[in-house]
């Protein structure tokens, strides 16, 4: 799991910064949702699959390699690009956060800390209150909610204040942590489409916001948004952990949602708060 993971956080920036490279600011929106949305296709489709192999474990980790060798391989033949003379150096390590967009880094941090709360629990809440099938439907719709409708969005995105697409990002989080504290398929099912939307504009604006808001190259920002994103997913782990087991204990998991859809709404809010008051102090 952490070689996965470690190889997803050097391919991820490479490729997107791929996407927009050479291209205007206006171009961008696009590019990245087109990217965002084939992902958010192969997360659809995938436990699709692995549903077929779940009984067949040996197949299914033996089709997934051979996947993902096909795709190694297929890499090594791309043709090489030339190295520009003015090209930057490689820098070193350390300087890994100098540059960062602040804003875009907490607010994609914090992005990923709440939806992590839905995408690591429902599934756990959902025994027992909805089918395994209804379950397993509306988690691909959300996938394909997203492949759907960030591209559609896009250019509105891109021209959409950064204050505004907080607002319908976590303004859809917190409905659907409301929803989901309704606790049968019919809520569940309204919660994840809702939170589908938000995330579509979201995820895409934290992005367009980082690669506007810094200096470095496209492959460091994306590269930061990265570790935002692993922020976000480890707290959500930790905290958000310890918070359903809480919940579970005392027998009131719908509680949990509701705590979850306090914070869609009061975090931001400080967020904004603490940035205003920073901006505010003379030097």
């Amino acid at each position: 799991m952490l070689l996965i993971s470690a190889g997803g956080s050097l391919y991820s920036p490479a490729y997107r910064s791929y996407l927009v490279h050479g291209v205007t600011p206006q171009q961008r929106p696009r590019l990245i949702s087109a990217g965002n949305a084939a992902g958010n296709l192969g997360v659809a489709l995938g436990p699709l699959v692995g549903a077929l192999l779940l009984h067949y474990s040996a197949a299914m980790f033996a089709v997934a390699t051979a996947i993902y060798t096909g795709l190694a391989v297929g890499h090594l033949l791309l043709p090489r690009e030339r190295r520009d003379e003015d090209a930057p150096p490689v820098e070193p390590f350390r300087r890994m956060l100098s540059g960062l967009a602040v804003l875009p880094f907490a607010v994609t941090a914090l992005s990923i800390y709440l939806y992590m709360q839905f995408y690591q629990y429902l599934s756990s809440y959902a025994q027992g209150r909805m089918a395994t099938l209804l379950f397993g439907a509306a988690m691909m719709a959300y996938s394909l909610g997203l492949a759907l409708a960030q591209p559609l969005l896009a250019d509105r995105v891109g021209r959409m204040g950064y204050p505004t697409a907080m607002g319908i990002g976590f303004g859809c989080l917190a409905v659907g942590m409301v929803a989901f504290a309704g606790g049968t398929g019919l809520t569940v099912l309204v919660g994840v489409l809702t939170i589908s939307v938000g995330n579509a504009v979201l995820f895409l604006k934290n992005d367009l916001a980082a690669l506007a808001g810094s200096r470095r190259s496209a492959t460091v920002v994306f590269g930061q948004q990265r570790l935002a994103a692993g922020v976000g997913a480890c707290l959500s782990g930790v905290v958000g952990g310890t918070a359903y087991a809480a919940f579970e204990r005392a027998d009131v998991l719908p509680g949990f949602w509701l705590l979850v859809a306090a914070q869609c709404v009061l975090l931001p809010t400080l967020l904004l708060g603490v940035r205003r008051l920073i901006l505010r102090e003379p030097g």
